[in-house]
């Protein structure tokens, strides 16, 4: 039910907003190619799956591989309004970890205070400098996630 109500936020919000994730590419085959077992990899494989098709139904959702691995994750909310401002998400743990052996742990912060989402747009700009020109269309990234899907499958 949590995950219904998230993905259907989601969309809401994409009505409105656009949203720009930066994966690293060695992360992302990391993440996929290496589970535990075949429960976990099947997991991971529906979460790929969902991702490509977000790429593909939603032009607002958008992905980039990087050739950079930042070590970190944050989530960074532009204002949206004048004189508004922004928020950062920051959380420092691998999701799926979250959902299993540390859930109910602390993972992070969420601010509003304007030096550190200052920080945190100058961390993202490094990141946007290492995205791979191959896969800045949103058919030829699907048409990769697809074949990643099929080598974990």
């Amino acid at each position: 039910a949590i995950g219904r109500e998230r993905r259907e936020n989601l969309i809401r919000q994409l009505e409105t907003y656009e949203m720009h994730h930066y994966m690293s590419r060695n992360a992302l085959e990391n993440y996929l190619l290496s589970g535990r077992n075949k429960t976990e990899t099947q997991l991971r494989v529906e979460h790929l799956i969902n991702i490509r098709d977000f790429i593909t139904t939603y032009p607002g959702f958008r992905c980039w591989l990087t050739g950079t691995d930042t070590g970190f994750n944050c989530l960074l909310k532009h204002s949206v309004e004048k004189g508004d401002s922004g928020r950062v998400f920051f959380y420092t743990h691998d999701v799926s970890q979250l959902q299993g052996e540390l859930n109910g742990q602390i993972i992070g912060f969420y601010t509003g205070n304007p030096v550190i989402i200052d920080q945190f747009e100058k961390d993202v700009s490094i990141v946007k400098k290492g995205v791979i020109d191959e896969f800045r269309e949103p058919d030829v990234l699907a048409e990769y996630l697809t074949r990643l899907i099929d080598q974990a499958g």
